[in-house]
């Protein structure tokens, strides 16, 4: 996760009776959540004799896709596919991704399921491989087999060797096996790299009866395939900025989520200059504005769950305010000169609101921390932020350029607390109960804080389109990051034992008895915060709670039915 964090105390240690403490923390709300996991029929003609619902056998399965790109800015890809063994009982002899069963007894979710899977039949681990993207679930019935089947695909990325040194292998390169680290287990014969967009064009040509280099194709991996590889459906154009921007997202480490939420609306802009209403590829039967509509939120709904998960709450909300204007062009069809205007005008709102942001904070200490009591003997601001959070650097600007402090304090006590391992911050907030998820370092400052000055005020500042929808904190997932950051801190810090454990991890012999974790955020509770200071005002939990329900009311409005 990467968002901005920031604390802010104008204090009072005990030793000094001279001072208040006030703690700020700004927050990047969670992703806007998961998207609602219906699964709906994708058949796409009734079949020829239909068993009873009772007699299929429903289970729900992850089907996961190995890509690699084959040049640093992911101009262009490759997807690897696997032929299944005569050993497997289902789907002998066919191409498919890496797929397995979800265990309910012992898988805690599917991705859990699709790294034990992918472990199992490839060997690669998360030193090897990364997650790169997930893809909407679905469900189909194949009477063949006597399975009524529920997908969840994901695509992981392959690293490739240079990832661990320094540069990613050259495109002539791509086709190559060697360096892969795959060893294969009993349940596949062999292995391919292919074109994504070439097996798509392949099976949506010629349907059940497509084959890739002679061999058959497991049921629905078209479907599957494109649920994580939008691009194909794009063009190429449109794709290849979509799959740019994803990457750009997700390699974008120093960033807050505002900026973040900026950048992925440029994206989208960017994307909609190719695609539009009279561009896009309709079916005979098909309404253009209706293709272009779905294609826009299902565009929105990649930038936000693929782009950057942790900072997705506030990408999510700035598209969703997006799609709500964008919504009134498709429905009036009569302009498409206005949806990129429209996109550019909200990119244009974002600095308005970063300026009632800081209005906001700037009230607040004058109503709440200024005008309350003897201020004439309070001569110290104590300030104290975690992290590098460019939303507490404007408002503490702000609030010393407006002229409130001239007869406040005579001295600014600025203290700032270095992050780690990349040396800056990020945060968010749960929706159900207003707990805050902040750079790793903000609860034990905050509890400090608190014991040393119980009297100190605990604020949470942060843009409003931040706030993630209802859940509570246990439901977010935790984004678990390269663990090659924290070797690197540790070998710029000079830890001893560091080489132990770098050499430890990298060995062949190592079966994940050693572990290390980079881990950005944790989360503060909701009991330990007073306001929540946001571009439309102070707010209680009651509030964030509403805006959290309007969130989830959109995502359901446009992502459920795709």
């Amino acid at each position: 996760m990467v968002y901005e964090a920031g604390s802010v105390i104008p204090g009072r240690h005990p030793s000094s009776s001279n001072q208040t403490v006030s703690f700020l923390l700004e927050i990047l709300f969670d992703r806007l959540g998961k998207a609602a996991k219906h699964t709906w029929n994708m058949s796409d003609s009734p079949p020829q004799r239909m068993l009873s619902d009772t007699t299929l056998q429903k289970r729900s399965a992850v089907s996961s896709f190995l890509f690699k790109l084959c040049d640093a800015n992911a101009h262009a890809t490759k997807v690897a596919l696997f032929r299944r063994s005569d050993k497997v009982h289902t789907y002998p002899r066919h191409l498919a991704p890496i797929a397995g069963a979800i265990d309910p007894q012992t898988d805690a979710t599917p991705v859990e399921t699709a790294w034990r899977e992918l472990k199992e039949e490839t060997s690669l681990t998360s030193s090897t491989v990364k997650p790169w993207r997930k893809g909407r679930v679905f469900s189909f019935k194949d009477e063949s087999v006597g399975r009524e089947w529920t997908i969840y695909p994901f695509a992981f990325l392959l690293k490739s060797p240079s990832d661990r040194t320094e540069a990613l292998q050259s495109a002539e390169n791509c086709d190559n096996d060697d360096g892969d680290g795959i060893t294969l287990d009993w349940e596949h014969d062999f292995y391919n790299w292919h074109d994504p967009d070439e097996v798509l064009s392949r099976v949506n040509e010629k349907g059940v009866d497509a084959t890739i280099c002679g061999q058959k194709l497991v049921p629905r991996i078209a479907d599957s395939l494109q649920n994580v590889y939008p691009e194909y459906k794009l063009g190429n154009t449109a794709g290849r900025r979509l799959r740019e921007g994803l990457q750009q997202l997700q390699n974008d480490h120093e960033s807050g989520a505002r900026e973040l939420a900026t950048i992925a609306l440029s994206i989208l802009k960017d994307i909609l200059i190719e695609v539009r209403p009279s561009t896009v590829r309709v079916e005979s039967s098909e309404d253009e504005w209706g293709v272009w509509w779905r294609n826009v939120r299902l565009i929105s709904w990649h930038i936000w769950t693929n782009g950057r998960e942790s900072m997705g709450a506030a990408i999510g909300s700035a598209l969703l305010s997006v799609l709500v204007d964008l919504e009134k062009v498709y429905e009036k069809r009569d302009c498409e000169d206005d949806i990129v205007r429209i996109v550019e005008c909200s990119i244009g709102k974002r600095e308005a609101m970063k300026k009632r942001l800081c209005e906001a904070f700037d009230a607040y200490l004058r109503d709440e921390v200024i005008g309350k009591g003897d201020m004439k003997e309070r001569k110290t601001l104590r300030v104290m932020t975690l992290s590098a959070s460019s939303t507490i650097r404007e408002s503490i600007l702000h609030f010393l350029s407006s002229g409130v402090c001239d007869f406040s304090f005579e001295t600014l006590d600025l203290r700032i607390l270095e992050s780690r391992p990349l040396y800056e911050g990020a945060d968010r907030i749960a929706g159900l109960d207003g707990a805050v998820s902040n750079k790793t370092g903000s609860l034990p400052a905050i509890l400090a804080a608190k014991h040393l000055s119980p009297q100190a005020k605990i604020l949470v500042i942060s843009e409003l389109d931040k706030v993630a929808q209802v859940e509570s904190m246990d439901s977010h997932a935790e984004e678990d990051n390269d663990v090659a950051e924290v070797l690197c801190a540790w070998r710029l810090a000079g830890v001893k034992g560091a080489g132990v454990i770098d050499s430890q991890l990298s060995g062949e012999q190592n079966d994940d008895a050693l572990a290390v974790k980079n881990v950005y955020f944790e989360w503060v509770p909701a009991a330990l915060i007073d306001s929540y200071i946001t571009d439309e005002g102070v707010m209680s939990v009651a509030g964030i709670r509403e805006r959290s329900t309007w969130v989830i009311q959109q995502v359901h409005r446009f992502f459920d039915h795709l």
